[in-house]
């Protein structure tokens, strides 16, 4: 018999049951011959239950009908019997004699109380205590109380032979009443040991989560599921315990369960581990945060929420696939972190933790990659899998098919990172290498002598930098005259042109501004029609126009005379990228914000985390641009080889989520774009930050001086402070300048200190003692944990010192259970560098004037009596020198402050010469300073700082959807590529032919008949005659130009057929006239590793241009516009055209290789045998 719940309105109640609970609200009676009657209803019907008395076994009424018999005891020499002496049924290993009756109660399903019975076969007799014997059921404890009743156990029957399920809180409104029959014999399976299924929600409590306007109203619902089986598992304690029970987990998810039906014991397990190993139990809020990383979605927690232990919940779940589970953090420090706090927990639940970080050998990383959950950054996972993609061997990948990843600040990996790729890089050789540099000198040369605003603009809003008209003839005149040889007839003549030309040019440039086409009316009076300046009574021409006009004159006679350089000419493009990679490294990276010099090498700073990004390289020439522009010596250029955005990597994965703190602002994108949602999590304590509205100021003069001011009397209060700024640049000045003014601080950016090393973390973990003054740049944002004092110890420090200096005994009580209090105000005492100013102290004794006792115990008897907690801290103060171009960067830096409930204040302090005003905002500055003076001016420019920030914002995600269009249909060739090569290079020669692999010899057959054909049938268009002729003249024009001669026969039908027929039988005549001929020192299936080999080389080779094709192809997709057609329809087009050509050119250099080396071959081991 099954006895199935709901939640129900009544409880049963029965003499002599412990853990049960009297119904308040049915009614119950008790009849001493017939039993105990319960009276409830269900949806609104009446329902009545008789039962026998407690010890009895007898019939069961229903609304006054008799049911069939209970199920019988055992016998009673049987073990199973004996196990009830807490009188609520037998235990685990306990069960019942079956009965042979099958009933059906035609119970409405509902709020009531339901039974349902069904036939058991004979139980066997029980040996150990791992539940009932084949056959058998039991009934599992204990009893839970709600508030509606008593939630009843469950009589868990023997079941088909499939593995047991247990449900996770599902849905009794549609509860079933089944009819089952007993299994054949032989067939019966022993249930899963484990804990009921929960019956979760009502389905009024359903309705409500699901209506409701809390964010995670559905995962509270789902959090009681968690909380039941957290008791269900109170007893699992030892390692072989929760060994055990995630091997159960494992083979009920073999079984057919799914993750999310497993989800709640799977979480109520990780919860206890949480709790045995690191002796922290995981708060509700990150319960709720772990229930809402999902697959597909994204759990936004506040800053100091403890994402880390929070995601052990959904690692362990997702390990229990067995496909492995991948946490995917921003750096190395952080995996290496997460990976030493977590292990202890995932070992005990009997999973494997791995560790993959960027500098391992293989062999450690195919280790961690292999681990039930592997820890690793973001650029360590994505250089890996391009790195597994360029293998010759497939023993050398690491990586197996990823499954699941969770992805910590996911709001970086995939916005901030979006557009960047990933990139696997090939140096030139030796021989482009010297002609590279010289030309990258060349144009360094030139540009750095162009005048910004005349020569050459910047617009930073597009990334772009470009020569203005006058720019451009400089330019020629320059290489021109730098490339002039003497050994040229009219040298002279043409070296004073260009000189003179020089002059005018620079002339014209100062006074056009650059611009050539300005109608000459308008050189004077921009903006105006000359029929205005006429009605105005304002001058057409002037004597500055006048002048321009003869300049211009006398520009084109010496034009035609030295005409300098036509870089734009077809055979000069190519110089083209190195001019305008030396005009990039000019004007659009600035050292300090986007680059850094270190060790003689150019480093790339990374505009959201504020780091240096090691081992990356910008592409196509850039980098040595920079390179040459600072002086260092240009290493060779790279090209790309391998390539992946964040958001095809991880689209990779069957399951992913994600956790961040700033994912709000981006909802939209990551839904529309993403198919991700977002979830706020409720934080844990409530926020007691304070976010100060913006401070605006005209010029950056007055706002740092404010900023000084602010910083001067923090300091002198014991507060630490955190002054963030936005580059390396503005750090170092920023730190200089509270030097200068006497204010001590630590400075922390990519310049001076290392990313990841012992430095940066110990100015971490001393930025919120009390009196710290810290300048940062985003180093100290996304993942930096800033713990302010808890007692205010300069403060403390100070009142010592003013009680002393009066002459007073001072004792000060510390908290006895914070032994580090003595050492850190002790710390204080000593910091005067002369022994005069340093505050005298004992730690024992009795209270003396002018000197300090310290203790931990209540003393009397002092003149001022001090204690610790009297001088609170936990404050971190934030103040940002600058608005970012991002408003989750801001976020971010507010979220260093007031966590986990601590107090905080933050505060930003804008100038209207800022980057974010003077770029992007569309306002006159100078009105806007004039609004400054005014009621309300501040207030009405924080609104336009804060449009200012979004129409960034806006800018950067149209930026990112049109680079994931263009990069979906490079993903989309990608996936055909690699998935080719990966299946290329599993079929290596020597391994067995299955269907995963591929068959060599055929392969290539099959590509030589395409381009031989192809060949052909290009080379018939040339040919005159009938169309006999002209296959036959055109077979013999390929078969030169293959060196492969092949006799088509004459005939009729398809010439193609009769092409192919011909190819496979000369193919197979060759290779076999070769390995009949091979000498003994060659390997059997040498030929077949020299076509694998070949085919392989050109397609690298081949994906390789098409990468740089698809790169050109995108930068002239946008002139497309211009004609009225959309850029990305034309960039797909020109894309998908390209890779035809590609699969082409590699069909074809494959076999224009191997047909003439195999001929060579067969020839020669021909003339060895003769």
């Amino acid at each position: 018999m099954k006895l199935d719940k709901v939640n129900d309105a009544a409880a049963l109640t029965s003499k002599g049951k412990t853990g049960s609970v009297t119904p308040k609200k049915d009614k119950v009676e008790q009849d001493p011959k017939d039993g105990l009657t319960l009276t409830t209803s269900s949806q609104g019907v009446p329902i009545t239950y008789t039962m026998p008395n407690p010890g009895q076994w007898g019939p069961v009424q229903l609304n006054g009908q008799k049911v069939p018999v209970l199920p019988q005891p055992g016998p009673k020499d049987d073990p199973s019997t004996a196990d009830d002496a807490d009188g609520d049924g037998p235990g685990v290993g306990g069960g019942y004699e079956p009965s042979s009756q099958e009933v059906n109660l035609p119970v409405p399903t509902g709020d009531g109380l339901l039974w349902r019975t069904s036939g058991m076969p004979k139980q066997s007799k029980i040996t150990g205590d791992d539940g009932p014997a084949v056959g058998g059921g039991y009934f599992t404890r204990p009893f839970q109380a709600t508030s509606s009743g008593t939630l009843f156990e469950e009589f868990i029957p023997p079941e088909p032979p499939v593995p047991q399920k247990l449900l996770p809180a599902p849905n009794q409104a549609e509860t079933k009443i089944e009819k089952t029959t007993a299994p054949a014999p032989g067939q019966e399976v022993a249930p899963a040991e484990g804990p009921s299924a929960f019956q979760g929600p009502t389905v009024l409590e359903s309705l409500q989560a699901k209506f409701s306007q809390d964010p995670v109203s559905a995962q509270r619902l789902e959090l009681k599921s968690v909380e039941f089986y957290q008791q269900q598992f109170a007893h699992i304690k030892t390692p072989a315990q929760f060994k055990a029970q995630t091997e159960k987990f494992k083979e009920m998810v073999k079984g057919g369960m799914s993750l999310d039906e497993l989800r709640p014991q799977a979480y109520a397990l990780a919860r206890l581990s949480a709790l045995e190993t690191l002796g922290k139990k995981p708060y509700d809020s990150q319960m709720l945060g772990a229930l809402s990383m999902d697959a597909g979605t994204i759990a936004q927690m506040g800053t100091g929420e403890g994402k880390t232990l929070t995601a052990l919940m959904p690692l362990y779940l997702n390990s229990l696939a067995g496909k492995g589970s991948h946490l995917v953090t921003v750096n190395d420090y952080l995996a290496q972190a997460g990976f030493d706090e977590l292990k202890p927990a995932l070992e005990k639940l009997g999973v494997t933790a791995g560790l993959v970080l960027k500098d391992m050998p293989a062999d450690q990383k195919r280790a961690g990659y292999n681990a039930d959950v592997t820890y690793l950054s973001n650029d360590t996972l994505g250089f890996d899998y391009l790195g597994d993609r360029t293998v010759t061997n497939p023993n050398d990948r690491v990586q197996r098919e990823p499954y699941f990843a969770l992805l910590d600040e996911a709001d970086q990996v995939l916005l901030d990172e979006a557009r960047v790729p990933l990139i696997i890089a090939g140096l030139q050789g030796d021989e482009e290498v010297k002609p590279a540099v010289e030309q990258g000198q060349l144009f360094n040369n030139i540009v750095k002598d162009l005048v910004p605003g005349e020569d050459f603009r910047i617009d930073r809003k597009m990334h772009s930098a470009f020569l203005t008209d006058v720019g451009q003839d400089i330019v020629a005149n320059e290489v021109g005259l730098l490339e002039l040889k003497k050994d040229d007839p009219d040298y002279q003549a043409k070296l004073a042109a260009g000189k003179e030309l020089r002059t005018l040019l620079r002339e014209e440039a100062k006074i056009t501004q650059g611009e050539t086409e300005l109608p000459r009316e308008l050189v004077t009076q921009r903006g105006l029609k000359a029929a205005w300046c006429h009605l105005l009574g304002r001058p057409t021409e002037t004597t500055e126009s006048k002048h321009l006009e003869e300049l211009r004159a006398r520009k084109e006679e010496l034009l035609d005379i030295f005409p300098g350089a036509n870089l734009y000419a077809e055979d000069q493009m190519e110089r083209v990228r190195y001019l305008q990679n030396a005009l990039e490294a000019r004007g659009l990276f600035r050292l300090g914000k986007d680059y850094a010099v270190e060790n003689g090498e150019v480093q790339i700073i990374d505009e959201f985390k504020g780091r240096i990004s090691e081992g990356r390289r910008f592409t196509q020439g850039l980098h040595q641009a920079l390179e040459i522009k600072e002086g260092l010596e240009p290493k060779p250029e790279t090209y790309t080889v391998a390539s992946i955005t964040y958001p095809n990597l991880f689209r990779r994965y069957q399951r992913v989520a994600g956790m961040t703190g700033t994912a709000e602002s981006s909802k939209q994108e990551f839904s529309e774009v993403l198919g991700l949602n977002v979830v706020k999590v409720p934080p844990n304590k409530d926020p007691k930050r304070v976010d100060h509205p913006d401070k605006i100021f005209a010029t950056q003069e007055e706002k740092f001086a404010a900023v000084t001011a602010e910083v001067r009397e923090l300091f002198q209060e014991g507060i630490p402070v955190l002054v963030a700024t936005r580059s390396v640049e503005m750090n170092q000045y920023v730190s200089a300048l509270l030097s200068s003014e006497g204010i001590p601080n630590q400075a922390l950016d990519a310049q001076d200190v290392k990313t990841n090393t012992p430095e940066e973390n110990a100015i971490i973990s001393t930025a919120g003692q009390s009196g710290v003054i810290t300048v940062a740049t985003n180093m100290a944002g996304r993942g930096v944990d800033i713990k302010p004092d808890a007692v205010n110890y300069k403060k403390l420090a100070v009142a010592c010192d003013t009680a002393c200096r009066e002459g007073k005994s001072v004792v000060v009580q510390l908290d006895p259970n914070q032994p580090e209090q003595l050492e850190r105000l002790t710390s204080w005492f000593n910091l005067p560098e002369d022994d005069a100013d340093k505050i005298k102290f004992s730690q024992g004794g009795k209270p003396e004037k002018g000197k300090v006792l310290l203790t931990f115990e209540a003393v009397t008897g002092g003149d001022t009596m001090l204690k610790a907690e009297d001088f609170p801290g936990k404050k971190l103060v934030v103040l940002a020198t600058e608005r970012n171009l991002d408003q989750r960067i801001d976020n971010q830096l507010r979220g260093r402050a007031g966590r986990q409930g601590a107090p905080g204040e933050t505060q930003f302090y804008v100038s209207l010469e800022d980057d974010l005003m003077r770029i992007y905002g569309d306002e006159d500055r100078e009105k806007l300073k004039k609004l400054l003076d005014k009621p309300g001016g501040q207030e009405k420019i924080r609104k336009l700082v804060d449009e200012a920030q979004e129409r960034v914002q806006n800018m950067n995600a149209d930026a990112r959807l049109q680079t994931a269009k263009f990069d979906q249909v490079a993903n989309k060739q990608r996936e055909v590529v690699w998935g080719f090569r990966d299946k290329w290079v599993d079929s290596r020669p020597g391994q067995p032919l299955t269907d995963d692999t591929m068959d060599i010899g055929a392969t290539v057959h099959d590509w030589v008949v395409d381009a031989y054909t192809m060949a052909v049938g290009e080379a018939m268009k040339e040919q005159k005659g009938n169309a006999e002729a002209r296959l036959q003249g055109a077979v013999a024009q390929v078969a030169k130009d293959f060196k492969f001669p092949v006799e088509v026969p004459e005939g009729k039908g398809d010439w193609k057929k009769r092409l192919d027929s011909a190819l496979r039988a000369q193919l197979g005549k060759v290779e076999e006239s070769i390995n009949t001929n091979r000498p003994g020192d060659l390997h059997a299936n040498f030929l077949e590793t020299y076509q694998w080999q070949t085919a392989l080389q050109n397609l690298d080779k081949g994906w390789t241009n098409q990468l740089q094709v698809l790169e050109d192809e995108k930068q002239g997709s946008n002139l497309e516009a211009y004609a009225g057609r959309e850029p990305e329809q034309a960039y797909i087009e020109r894309a998908f055209k390209a890779f035809d050509e590609m699969w082409n050119y590699v069909k074809g250099e494959t076999t224009r290789t191997l047909l003439q080396q195999m001929t060579e071959v067969d020839d020669l081991l021909k003339a060895r045998k003769a």
